[in-house]
């Protein structure tokens, strides 16, 4: 039972290690985690405070990403997103509010991964995965999971084996 268990948990660390390789994944949906808004000299300072002591800062900015389908919202309003373009790890591409001006969004990939910097005006943002989950391939996690099972299965089986094993007692 040792050895499977062992050999199971060196496959969990090469799954784990490969996958985080490779280009930037931009892929997932992201909240706000960290804002630096322009107040407009302090007209919206206090709304924006108001948001910050709620704990409501990750529906400042918002993003649903799968390749070049992007998904973006600010202040829970979600605008038109075109001209995705995707480069290493810095993506652009322009939005549209309702009345239909179009204005520059960038978006890097910072932390090694971890985290996204959106630029939009003079808006920042910083963005972290909604889910801990979004970031793991499926295989990862059927993977993890049968492997989990298996552990479970062996311990249940061995317990067995060791009560079936204990000569009986006489009181």
């Amino acid at each position: 039972m040792k050895k499977i268990f062992m050999i199971i948990s060196m496959l969990c660390m090469m799954i784990i290690s490969f996958t985080s390789c490779g280009k930037a994944d931009f892929d997932g949906k992201w909240e706000c985690e960290e804002a630096e808004v322009d107040t407009y000299g302090g007209t919206l300072s206090n709304s924006y405070d108001a948001i910050e002591n709620a704990g409501m800062v990750s529906t400042l900015c918002e993003m649903k990403i799968k390749g070049e389908d992007v998904e973006y919202s600010e202040s829970l309003r979600e605008l038109k997103v075109s001209n995705v373009k995707i480069n290493n790890d810095v993506m652009t591409f322009e939005v549209k509010n309702s009345i239909g001006i179009s204005t520059d969004v960038t978006v890097r990939s910072i932390n090694k991964g971890k985290n996204l910097e959106v630029t939009h005006g003079s808006n920042t943002y910083i963005l972290q995965k909604a889910s801990i989950f979004n970031g793991i391939p499926v295989w990862a996690i059927v993977i993890l999971v049968i492997a989990a099972a298996v552990v479970l299965y062996g311990k249940i089986a061995a317990k067995k084996n060791t009560n079936n094993n204990q000569p009986p007692s006489f009181h």
